[in-house]
């Protein structure tokens, strides 16, 4: 047996949803409705019956007294048949007062089976109705509920449709912003007013490998001496300093210099023999065209004697030293 769809056909949320009604409410809608008409049926072919016996009743009872009457109160005084006739009326008048009242009550009667039926008939109904506002309350819940979670589903598409489009935009600005990478450090010498070299120097070259200008742009040197036994793994580096002296603008494929550090005939001696080391520390500062962010690239490197020849230096011949990158302090931001 199928459904039977009664009233507001129009669509809730996204799923069009309708007040659905069973067959059990449906009969039970049709059986009320029926009871309440043959409630009203019954009450008023009983009243009409009871209307009719009433008149039949009064008439028998005119005509009864007409002909008892004379038959009963016939003989005696003046003054007898007078009493008798009194008598006969007033037993008359009050067997129709008794009539009349069970009339009466068999009408209250009556009245109170039919109120009963009627309360039975509007509890029953009270309750259908009851079940159907609940049955609407509970789709208007569920329209509610779905229409939430539809809501929930487009703001989460959103935020997924934000983060997409953020996360792109941070991409395009990575491939698409200023890079400042070492190019190169060079080794030269440190010649005095004598005209005599006293010691090395060391010079970094950085090149912008980005697509658009480094702006703002500002290095540093710095040359460590260590003992023999410093862990370069170790916190106790000097953190890179972001120095504003100097700032330059570097196009892509261009680049600024940075140094020079210093070391002196008798640190090399004091690095070829071991008494100490030596750590080259340098970094750069930028700005990019897209945030305000301060990048800094850094590179860390341990020296070392490849073919240390104090004498050559008299000859005006740069040292061999070795570069050996520290892992930890290589990074660009």
């Amino acid at each position: 047996m199928g459904r039977i769809y009664w009233g507001y056909s129009g669509s809730m949320s996204d799923s069009g949803r309708r007040r659905k009604f069973t067959p059990l409410e449906a009969i039970f809608s049709l059986v009320a409705a029926l009871c309440a008409v043959l409630l009203v049926g019954m009450l008023a072919s009983h009243m009409g019956e009871q209307r009719g016996r009433e008149n039949a009743a009064a008439a028998y009872r005119r005509e009864g007294v007409g002909k008892s009457i004379p038959l009963v109160c016939a003989r005696g005084t003046p003054v007898e048949i007078a009493d008798c006739v009194h008598k006969e009326v007033v037993a008359l008048v009050d067997q129709s007062h008794d009539q009349q009242d069970l009339n009466v009550q068999e009408q209250l009667a009556l009245f109170s089976l039919m109120a009963l039926i009627l309360s039975a008939v509007t509890t029953g109904a009270t309750i259908w109705a009851l079940l159907y506002v609940r049955g609407t309350l509970e789709a208007t819940r569920e329209a509610v509920e779905d229409t939430g979670r539809a809501t929930s589903a487009v703001l989460e598409a959103n935020a997924i449709a934000r983060a997409s489009l953020e996360g792109a935009k941070r991409t395009a600005e990575t491939q698409l912003r200023a890079w400042m990478g070492s190019e190169s450090t060079i080794t030269g010498l440190m010649i005095g007013d004598d005209g005599k070299p006293w010691g090395v120097g060391f010079r970094t070259h950085w090149k912008n490998v980005g697509q658009t200008p480094a702006l703002n742009a500002g290095g540093s040197m710095r040359l460590l001496r260590v003992p023999p036994d410093f862990d370069t793994e170790g916190p106790e580096l000097l953190d890179p300093v972001d120095r504003n002296d100097h700032l330059s603008f570097a196009a892509p494929g261009q680049g600024i210099g940075t140094g020079p550090a210093t070391m002196t005939i008798a640190e090399l001696r004091d690095l070829a023999e071991g008494r100490t080391r030596f750590i080259l520390r340098v970094w750069v500062f930028y700005n990019d065209f897209f945030s305000d962010t301060r990048h800094v690239s850094e590179v860390t490197a341990e020296l070392f004697p490849a073919q240390l020849r104090l004498w050559e230096l008299e000859e005006g011949k740069v040292p061999q030293i070795e570069m050996r990158m520290v892992s930890k302090y290589n990074r660009s931001t």
